[in-house]
């Protein structure tokens, strides 16, 4: 590359744009590259403008030999290395999966624990009401029971108790003759 070549496109190294994500892989591999040549010029107070070949080259060679412990950045320095042996299209493609795959991150870490709580929250008015339910047809089948017996005693028959309950409880007469057979009213 002549001085006219990668040193006379680099811009300061700045962040990634929107923009910058809608280019294409292979534009956002080169991007990649040149944001990357541009930072470490900045970083040794080279103008972007007196960058050569020969540095290129280093920052080539430098780049392609790096090599991490960590997990995490195994993508990222991937990327880094195919941009630097000329593969833009696979670095920006690669690059493309980590910035998603940070962005997913990014929503899990801040939103998971949202959703876990509101699914607990449910789960306990599931509980709860469920608990209600059973407290209210306890309660019914209760005085239901109560009320049977006093029939019985003011001498009501006791094929007749069903219906009559029935009408009070808003329950139907099967339904109350199963209550009453249980508690052993008849």
């Amino acid at each position: 590359m002549s001085e006219q070549g990668l040193g006379a496109k680099l811009k300061s190294a700045e962040p990634m744009t929107a923009a910058d994500f809608n280019k294409s892989d292979e534009e956002l591999g080169q991007w990649l590259f040149e944001t990357w040549c541009a930072y470490h010029a900045e970083e040794h107070g080279i103008p972007l403008e007196a960058i050569t070949d020969e540095w290129i080259a280093l920052i080539q060679s430098k780049t392609i030999e790096i090599d991490t412990d960590n997990a995490e950045n195994a993508a990222l320095e991937s990327a880094f290395r195919k941009a630097a042996k000329g593969d833009y299209a696979a670095a920006g493609k690669v690059l493309r999966a980590y910035m998603l795959n940070g962005a997913h991150a990014i929503v899990a870490d801040k939103y998971a624990s949202i959703g876990i709580k509101q699914t607990q929250l449910k789960m306990q008015g599931g509980r709860a009401s469920g608990k209600a339910r059973a407290d209210k047809a306890n309660n019914w089948q209760t005085n239901c029971i109560e009320h049977a017996k006093a029939l019985l005693a003011t001498g009501t028959a006791p094929h007749e108790l069903a219906g009559k309950c029935s009408l009070k409880y808003k329950r139907s007469a099967d339904t109350i003759r199963r209550v009453l057979k249980k508690a052993g009213v008849n």
